[in-house]
């Protein structure tokens, strides 16, 4: 070998070829990976082509601002279909559906009507049949309908609500269903209110259900003792707006804690005409949720704690829920990961804060998250925020779809489908085909 060169004989020479060909080959590989990755990060999920059920995409059904109700009604399409037993049995027995509330063992409980009576519609999947068990409950020459349905301690427990307010009575708050009599009874050893009195509630999984009472504080109601305990006093609790149960037991709960509005003609908000928070050492722009506004109740002892909220400012939302993942949804407002990381989804603030609105406005309501990560949503009432409406949303994926212009109630059951009722029709569809 001469002093200054380098020979490479010729076998040496093709196998350093062929792995420097062999590296090429990889980081080129590696190269389009990365690639790939970066785009999943930047790519607009709202322009991806949508379902062909679809009516709009997430992003105009949540956060667009639009008056859609002269639209005629579109209903659910495939892979929605329509349940054939209940389209015959509703006639044949003259009821009409109105929403469905549970889904447990089988059954599909639907809320409805018979002979203008309000009446619960037991549907079992299995045997296709209906059991009509009366939604009213008569109690002291009050009439009352039996409202949310829980499924505790193997049973289903409702709440009570009069069908008509008295500033000066109390009534009683919790019914049961009695199955020697299969009708509901109300709850020996429960809490009763005043009409007015404000309160929302949530189940767990030990028999207990949690009652949260404006201007007084949270109840625990044991439904096995018969036991009401007032666990913590609050006397200048706000509204609830929400509840959620984590893993661990403890509730997250919401209230409606926002800054006031300017009113202006006839009641009507002007455009762009900001007032300050009331109660906000920040300052944050009204119809923003505020300190104090979500927190924690330890269940075990009964320690409540508040929930920092994000440092920029978050629109107003309705409905709370854990997802798969175990990140707190406030709406579609944004979430809360388990590090306590809060995370913006809403993409139109601008739109939210020019045009504001009290709590009602709050557009879409949280209704539940299906076991396969996506949560669901709809709005109603007043047009002038969003699309009237149901959707899912993905978080894991960003995609999302409106898919009928109808306000739906909507439960899963055990073999992973979305049972929906719309516009007095029930559909049903598997969540794979969705």
């Amino acid at each position: 070998m001469q002093a200054g060169k380098f020979y490479v004989q010729q076998e040496d020479y093709n196998k350093g070829s062929s792995m420097l060909m062999s590296v090429t080959k990889k980081l080129t590989l590696l190269a389009t990976l990365c690639s790939c990755v970066v785009m999943m990060w930047l790519v607009d999920y709202s322009q991806i082509a949508l379902p062909d059920y679809c009516v709009y995409s997430f992003e105009q059904f949540a956060y667009t601002l639009s008056r859609v109700s002269d639209e005629p009604v579109l209903e659910p399409q495939e892979p929605w279909k329509v349940d054939p037993f209940i389209a015959i049995d509703s006639t044949e027995k003259n009821y009409q559906i109105s929403e469905v509330s549970l889904s447990i063992n089988e059954k599909v409980w639907l809320s409805g009507s018979q002979y203008d009576v309000g009446v619960w519609i037991i549907y079992d999947l299995d045997e296709q049949r209906t059991e009509i068990l009366p939604r009213d409950v008569e109690i002291d020459n009050r009439l009352y309908f039996v409202n949310e349905l829980f499924w505790v301690d193997e049973n289903v427990w409702g709440t009570l609500d009069p069908y008509e307010r008295s500033e000066t009575h109390t009534r009683p708050i919790l019914a049961y269903l009695d199955r020697s009599v299969r009708e509901f009874v109300p709850a020996k050893g429960a809490i009763e209110l005043y009409d007015n009195q404000f309160y929302s509630a949530i189940s767990d999984d030990e028999g207990t259900i949690w009652l949260f009472l404006a201007r007084s504080g949270i109840y625990s109601f044991n439904v096995i003792s018969n036991a009401t305990s007032k666990v913590v006093n609050i006397p200048n609790l706000r509204i609830p707006a929400g509840e959620a149960l984590d893993d661990e037991g403890n509730i997250y709960f919401q209230t409606s804690l926002h800054g006031q509005r300017r009113v202006h003609n006839y009641g009507l908000i002007a455009p762009n005409d900001y007032i300050i928070s009331y109660g906000d050492a920040n300052d944050r722009p009204f119809y923003s949720i505020l300190d104090g506004s979500v927190q924690i109740l330890n269940t075990e002892n009964h320690e409540v704690t508040e929930v920092a909220i994000p440092e920029e400012n978050w629109p107003l939302n309705r409905g709370i829920i854990f997802d798969q993942n175990r990140n707190l949804w406030l709406g579609a407002t944004g979430y809360r990961n388990p590090d306590g990381e809060w995370t913006l989804v809403n993409n139109n603030l601008e739109e939210h804060y020019a045009y504001p609105g009290g709590f009602n406005l709050a557009r879409p309501s949280l209704e539940f998250a299906s076991s396969d990560r996506r949560l669901w949503y709809q709005a109603d009432g007043d047009v002038s925020r969003n699309y009237l409406g149901t959707a899912w949303y993905d978080p894991s994926t960003g995609e999302g779809c409106m898919f009928t212009n109808v306000p739906a109630s909507m439960v899963e059951d055990s073999d992973q489908r979305i049972w929906l009722v719309a516009n007095v029709v029930l559909y049903v569809a598997q969540l794979d085909e969705l």
